[in-house]
């Protein structure tokens, strides 16, 4: 949960505007990819996108 919500304190402050992560699931190597929206300035939510296979 510190990670998680350290990401999202880096999008609401437009730190950063993309995160992804690599991890190992039931059928080979998953890609989790977050991505922020914004309503005007403020961090209006978080969409997380899931890919088999690397994309590094």
């Amino acid at each position: 949960m510190v990670k998680l919500k350290s990401i999202y304190k880096d999008f609401a402050d437009q730190i950063s505007r993309i995160n992804y992560l690599t991890m190992d699931g039931p059928e080979g190597t998953l890609t989790i990819v977050n991505v922020p929206f914004y309503d005007g300035a403020a961090l209006g939510g978080v969409v997380e996108m899931v890919f088999e296979g690397s994309l590094a």
